[in-house]
Formats: structure tokens, sequence, C-alpha cells
């Protein structure tokens, strides 16, 4: 079992990092959202994969530099 640790949504960081502390516990494998979309897009070559990674660099600006893949 994955936690996504970035999409859990909370009040603050001490109640992020004690959910996080509960589920790692609990046996959850703490993981981020950008990991868990590269699992599910595996490869890139079909038109579309273009569009999805135009979609991540939009919602993770430190990924900017992404290369381009079609």
């Amino acid at each position: 079992m994955y936690a996504v640790s970035d999409a859990i949504g909370v009040s603050n960081y001490d109640a992020h990092e004690r959910a996080m502390q509960r589920m790692i516990q609990a046996d959850a494998i703490p993981i981020t959202w950008g990991a868990v979309w590269a699992e599910l897009q595996r490869v890139y070559v079909r038109e579309t994969d273009q569009q999805a990674v135009e979609i991540f660099r939009h919602h993770h600006p430190a990924k900017q530099g992404l290369a381009d893949v079609a």
C-alpha cells in the first residue's frame, strides 16, 4: 500500500507529519504524486503522451526542464 504524501489534505504541517507516521506504522510506503504518475504513464511513445508530459510540467514547475519525448 502506498501513501501519496503530497496529495494528503491537512490543515498544517504537524497534522501532515502525524498522518504520515500513522500510515508508515501501518506499513504504507510514502510516495509522491509524480512517482505515481510516472508509474501509470510507463511509456512515452503515443501522441497523447506528450500531452501528459505537458500536464506534469504545468503541475510540477521544478520539472520544467523535463526533456521532450515526442
